[in-house]
């Protein structure tokens, strides 16, 4: 029970995580096409 728990928090860490990385990258893309 508590393996499947700790196993689901960290899947949920790495979803965040990559939707930030995710989020910044098209962040980053968006303002270089308005830069130029």
């Amino acid at each position: 029970m508590s393996n499947g728990e700790h196993r689901s928090r960290r899947r949920r860490l790495v979803a965040v995580i990559v939707g930030f990385l995710v989020a910044l990258f098209l962040t980053a893309a968006v303002l270089l096409i308005w830069v130029k």
